[in-house]
């Protein structure tokens, strides 16, 4: 995993903690975070064995 990933991966982390009480889409946070929900699935999952649904 790279730096990039790394540092992208943390600071969706960080999002989701300060948001847990909204509704959150994969769509949004890639939107938010300024990369596809395809990649942003693949990295998150790559990282941290879960899809960003569960």
């Amino acid at each position: 995993m790279t730096t990039n990933h790394q540092t992208l991966i943390d600071e969706i982390n960080c999002f989701i903690l300060a948001n847990l009480t909204e509704k959150l889409a994969v769509s949004d946070l890639a939107r938010r975070f300024g990369v596809s929900k395809f990649h942003l699935h693949r990295v998150f999952f790559a990282h941290i064995g879960l899809g960003l649904g569960q």
